[in-house]
Formats: C-alpha cells, sequence, structure tokens
C-alpha cells in the first residue's frame, strides 16, 4: 500500500489537489494548517505516494462518542488528482480509512458530499455509504 502521513514536503502537491477539489489555499497557509494536524490527537492528514509524489488526499478525524457505543471517524477531505481518478487510488484510501476505524473500534464513518458532486456521490454509495438526513450546520 503507498498510503503514508503527510509530511510538509507533501505541501505542494496537497495544495494542487484541494485546489483540484475547488479550494484554493496559499502556501503558508496550507503549511500552518499542515502543522496543526500533527498537534492534534485523533487527527491525522494522508497521501497516497506515487513515486514520491502525493496523488491522492485523506484526512481522518476520529471522534469520541458517548452515545453510539463506538467513535466515529469523520472523513473530512479525499480526493485523487485527475490525471490518475478511476484507477483505484480512492477505493485504496476508503478502505484505508475502514481499516483505521476498525482498528480503533469505531462503529460509522461519516463525511459530507456536496449534493453537486453527483460521481463523489455514486464513489461513496458503491462503497455502502447512504444518506442520513437533518444535517445541520452553523456558519461562524
Amino acid at each position: 500500500m503507498n498510503i503514508r502521513e503527510a509530511v510538509p514536503g507533501d505541501g505542494p502537491e496537497i495544495g494542487d489537489l484541494l485546489a483540484q477539489l475547488g479550494y484554493p489555499v496559499e502556501d503558508e497557509v496550507l503549511a500552518g494548517r499542515l502543522a496543526q494536524f500533527g498537534k492534534s490527537d485523533g487527527s491525522a492528514v494522508f497521501v497516497y505516494d506515487m513515486g514520491g509524489l502525493a496523488v491522492g488526499l485523506i484526512v481522518l478525524h476520529l471522534v469520541p462518542q458517548l452515545i453510539l457505543g463506538g467513535d466515529v471517524v469523520m472523513i473530512s477531505c479525499l480526493v485523487v488528482d485527475e490525471v490518475f481518478r478511476d484507477s483505484g487510488i480512492g477505493s485504496e484510501l476508503e478502505g484505508f480509512a475502514v481499516a483505521m476505524g476498525r482498528r480503533g473500534k469505531a462503529v460509522r464513518i461519516v463525511l459530507h458530499c456536496d449534493a453537486a458532486r453527483t460521481d463523489a456521490q455514486r464513489f461513496y454509495r458503491r462503497r455502502g455509504y447512504s444518506e442520513m438526513r437533518k444535517y445541520l450546520v452553523k456558519i461562524l
């Protein structure tokens, strides 16, 4: 498996991946955000490494729960470089999240996927995800 924890040198490629999703981030801001993950328990950034290049990205958070009988893994970002989409990298990254969740005794994985991202919706549904309504958001 070519999945490893992100390192500061991955910043430019991670920035490119985020821009492909429509979320451009300035290099300095991204470097600061990546540094925060090293200090955060339960959250990590992983990349799919292909020949020393980060061509895929997944950001995972283990969220402790009181009411579910186990914790929740949250995927806050999953993206594969558009050149490598449909090559199985996304499936490997998602499978990595499942394996991490099972190792941590999590009971579910949650993620947000915009309704406009129909290809991503199909990707997740093929992997057993279902929609749970009433996702409420307060913008701060």
